[in-house]
């Protein structure tokens, strides 16, 4: 049997509405692992954010993709990185834009390869705050020593919101990847940022043609705008039903790229059972 990559996101696409891998999913996964195929987690959360699923997979000194593509990583049974393959943000162009933007911040995170610089920490969500062995969680307030930065995220406050889209479609920001969610209630607006020209696409283009397998042999799954690129960019590329994407106004995706599955009811599996049975 030839090898393929199943490519996951994880939170909305292959976890359930608590958080975790169902007993189903686990074990489908593994099978499609012991065939010999590649599965490979694809997240936008950080490494430090996934050490119960490697443990739960087994996938200890195996390739997986974080922070949106910024990184590839090999972790060992402790967890510690044993190899990385990191996409490095120019840092000069870094330090000038949220220097430049330190007035018009609610807060930024920023991710290192493998320490994290928080920004305003007290307003940051606690989904970006991941504690593990060795590695430093440093509130910072000011940006003139931050370096090896491979992404993050950032929310800006309301009345900078078009100033800030204006000149992001002049191109004053095109050393970087932005991701621009949907504002809030109060207008506030939020990015995920990543090197110029890297996403969770890109970043397992490479990793494929490392591992020697074909596109046509990569599936890949997602539900939310990081996971655009793979989704659209892929011929097996496959957007949960559960997601709100099916109806945001600015993302066009097929229908036949739209799995009618939902990700708290083992959506994914049962959906690879149906039609990509011979993997099994």
């Amino acid at each position: 049997m030839e090898k393929f990559i199943i490519s996951i996101d994880l939170d909305g696409t292959t976890l359930n509405k608590k958080g975790k891998l169902s007993l189903l999913t686990t074990l489908g996964l593994k099978h499609l692992l012991e065939n010999g195929h590649y599965v490979i987690i694809n997240t936008g959360r950080p490494y430090q954010g996934i050490s119960e699923f490697v443990k739960k997979l087994h996938l200890f000194n195996y390739p997986l993709i974080c922070s949106n593509g910024e990184c590839i990583y090999y972790l060992s049974r402790n967890y510690e990185i044993v190899k990385s393959y990191p996409n490095f943000i120019d840092n000069d162009s870094l330090v000038k834009l949220f220097t430049n933007l330190k007035d018009k911040l609610i807060y930024s995170y920023f991710q290192g390869e493998k320490d994290a610089y928080f920004f305003n920490k007290p307003l940051i969500p606690d989904y970006f705050i991941h504690e593990a062995k060795g590695v430093n969680l440093e509130e910072i307030f000011s940006f003139e020593n931050l370096k090896d930065i491979i992404g993050g995220s950032f929310a800006l406050k309301k009345e900078y919101a078009d100033w800030f889209e204006k000149n992001y479609k002049k191109g004053k920001f095109d050393f970087l990847n932005l991701t621009h969610w949907d504002n809030d209630n109060q207008g506030n607006c939020y990015y995920d940022f990543a090197a110029c020209n890297v996403n969770k696409k890109t970043t397992l283009d490479k990793l494929a043609q490392k591992l020697k397998i074909k596109e046509d042999h990569i599936l890949a799954f997602g539900d939310e705008l990081n996971d655009v690129p793979m989704i659209v960019g892929y011929k097996n590329g496959y957007l949960m039903d559960s997601s709100r994407l099916k109806d945001h106004p600015f993302v066009n995706i097929d229908k036949d790229k739209i799995i009618p599955y939902h990700h708290d009811k083992n959506g994914l599996i049962k959906f690879l059972f149906k039609h990509y049975r011979f993997l099994f």
